[in-house]
């Protein structure tokens, strides 16, 4: 069971979860299910799926879609999923379970399900910036596989594990140091999986397509470019990024060197 966005939706899970688990069906191996967040039982999108798609919001289900209506927080715990997870968990019976989002939106609530490691799970989620989130820091002891996107957040995990193994020597009190020792180990499990792309849309141009790539938006070839895609959304901190190349500059006045930023893949 993979519990994320569904194929159809137009972000960036939605794409993850067409690439995996239509690679997954082509081996012809696996019964394959999608928990799919923010997705409605009415919407006839399912009947384009070769597999098993349970809706998170269930439309014949007035109690739930009216709470929904009257409470916003639940509204949106309904979205990614949270209220029904552990039905379908029943219904589906998988020997793998993968939740894959943004941490608050599919490991935090997870690993708190009494089926969490009664059966194989993993957490995969887009670690995209730091401090990292104090939830995730916390609830990590609960995780056997734990991948993230970025290795930046692996080795921030990795750091925060051996700062307080330097503090276990002077822990008195066995309890205290195994629970210790456990968060220490906890950090340490953490892996980087880097986001998902679709091989036959996203490759290594050759040096020549690059070199006329770079001579039509009139880039001299020796300049050094850092590149950011993202829709335009505040949210974004679009204006952090500009503030950190500023700094690039400074600290490095003799790259010749661009900032690209897109926010779109049209010509």
């Amino acid at each position: 069971m993979w519990h994320s966005d569904p194929a159809t939706n137009p972000t960036g899970f939605g794409a993850w979860t067409k690439y995996i688990l239509t690679y997954l069906y082509k081996t012809g191996r696996f019964e394959i299910a999608n928990y799919a967040c923010g997705y409605a039982s009415n919407s006839q999108e399912h009947l384009r799926f070769p597999w098993k798609t349970y809706a998170s919001i269930p439309i014949e289900r007035q109690d739930i879609v009216q709470r929904a209506n009257q409470d916003q927080g639940f509204g949106r715990m309904l979205a990614y999923g949270e209220p029904l997870l552990d039905e379908a968990i029943k219904d589906f019976k998988p020997d793998v379970f993968i939740t894959s989002n943004d941490f608050w939106g599919g490991p935090s609530f997870a690993v708190d399900k009494a089926f969490w490691d009664k059966i194989n799970c993993v957490a995969f989620w887009t670690s995209d910036s730091l401090p990292l989130l104090d939830d995730a820091v916390e609830k990590a002891v609960k995780i056997k596989n734990h991948y993230v996107t970025a290795r930046f957040a692996e080795n921030e995990f990795h750091r925060i594990a051996d700062e307080l193994e330097k503090e276990l020597p002077k822990v008195t009190d066995d309890n205290q140091k195994k629970q210790l020792q456990n968060r220490v180990d906890s950090w340490r499990r953490v892996k980087t999986i880097p986001g998902i792309v679709n091989e036959k849309s996203f490759y290594r141009l050759s040096e020549q397509e690059r070199l006329d790539l770079r001579k039509k938006h009139g880039i001299d070839s020796n300049t050094f470019l850092i590149g950011t895609g993202s829709r335009n959304q505040l949210r974004k901190m679009l204006g952090q990024q500009i503030e950190a190349f500023a700094i690039f500059k400074k600290n490095f006045p003799g790259v010749k060197t661009k900032l690209v930023h897109w926010t779109g893949l049209e010509e």
